[in-house]
């Protein structure tokens, strides 16, 4: 047990077998996250290529609380002051796509679309800023609601495609897979796993 900022070991133990629980215990705790990224990404890929699927093109569809959440999980809008409506642009409005933002009323992110399976949501969003990327927004609602947050920079033509203003056929948006991979995690059910912007 640890007292004082020293570790206090059992007559039997030793500093050696101390090291070796604490690395099992590490190890272990690895592999449980990488198996709930790896089963998050497998979600994600199961609901985007699934027919059941419904496509929504309008960031109304979003629950408030979910967007209220992710505006709390970024750099501008920590101050609890950003409307939703400042936060994400739907197509068809302007947002900023470069670092130059003009005023803290402009989105710097831009709706794509999203899908709806039963009672879970899928959205795509571009962000702009130094380097645009997209997200990948993964949300679970049941008795607790559970965000997960992915950044890629996949698939970079359909996303050029998708950012003019019209609705493509459905068709046209199927994303290579995979469209998301675990280095691009930002938030794995509420959880951060990046310091500053999470979505």
């Amino acid at each position: 047990m640890l007292r004082s900022g020293r570790v206090l070991l059992a007559k039997s133990g030793s500093v050696a077998a101390l090291f070796s629980a604490l690395l099992l215990m590490s190890f272990d705790m690895c592999a449980q996250d990488s198996a709930a990224v790896e089963h998050m990404i497998s979600r994600i890929a199961s609901i985007h290529r699934s027919k059941d699927a419904s496509y929504f093109f309008n960031s109304d569809s979003i629950p408030e609380v979910v967007l209220k959440q992710m505006i709390d999980g970024t750099l501008d809008g920590a101050d609890g002051r950003m409307r939703i409506e400042n936060f994400i642009a739907d197509r068809g409005e302007y947002y900023e796509l470069g670092c130059d933002v003009s005023s803290k009323n402009t989105p710097t992110r831009k709706f794509l679309f999203g899908q709806r399976f039963n009672r879970e949501l899928l959205f795509f969003y571009l962000h702009g800023g130094f380097g645009t990327h997209m997200h990948v927004v993964h949300v679970s609602i049941f008795e607790l609601l559970s965000i997960s947050s992915f950044v890629t920079l996949r698939n970079c033509s359909t996303v050029e495609d998708l950012k003019l203003d019209y609705r493509p056929p459905l068709d046209s948006i199927w994303l290579d897979m995979p469209l998301v991979e675990p280095d691009g995690l930002r938030v794995l059910h509420n959880v951060p796993y990046e310091r500053g912007d999470l979505f």
